[in-house]
């Protein structure tokens, strides 16, 4: 079994090149981040040019992304929802077809465990979003958080969760939030 292994933002801009590399969710953080940052400038100040020409190719990012964003109850007939929304939303993307399997799977995975392993487990909510970009498509399952249950891994057993995650993408991650926890799964179209 492979071990698990996941990128951070920054590894993932310089592997994959840039802002097209990062979700729609990270973008509209970085704009927030450099929108602060700008806040800060002098008007007369010359850093004030770069800052502003990041914002606006942030923003025509963002416009020009086709994406899927969705908000369901944290109850196990939800998952099912959440798989269907995508099917239907990478339909019509036949450079996704050879991974669309490994996309519905991960989908189910990571909603799942937002139902049976988080605190959106109490009355909670989670929210999936897919993206599909030229040479990649894009999944995350955001939830409340909560403590990690890491389980012993038996060689002879199924895998299971974000052992499944790892076996099926080229990159994951999961990164800790303000108000909870966003789990990623980037599959590339080759």
């Amino acid at each position: 079994m492979q071990q698990l292994t996941s990128i951070g933002c920054d590894e993932r801009q310089a592997q994959y090149g840039g802002v097209r590399s990062l979700s729609v969710r990270e973008l509209k953080l970085h704009r927030r981040r450099l929108s602060a940052d700008l806040g800060m400038l002098l008007p007369s100040s010359p850093a004030r040019g770069p800052v502003e020409f990041q914002l606006a190719a942030i923003d025509l990012e963002i416009s020009c992304r086709r994406y899927l964003e969705a908000t369901y109850p944290a109850v196990p007939r939800n998952v099912r929802q959440a798989r269907h929304a995508v099917e239907t939303y990478i339909a019509n993307c036949p450079r996704a077809e050879a991974r669309a399997d490994s996309v519905y799977l991960a989908v189910s995975e990571l909603a799942t465990n937002a139902v049976i392993h988080s605190a959106s487990a109490n009355f909670g909510t989670f929210t999936l979003r897919c993206e599909q970009h030229s040479d990649f498509v894009w999944v995350e399952v955001e939830d409340a958080g909560g403590p990690w249950h890491v389980r012993d891994v038996n060689p002879d057993d199924y895998a299971h969760g974000l052992e499944i995650i790892n076996n099926l993408c080229d990159a994951w991650s999961a990164d800790d939030i303000q108000n909870g926890r966003v789990v990623w799964a980037r599959f590339n179209l080759r």
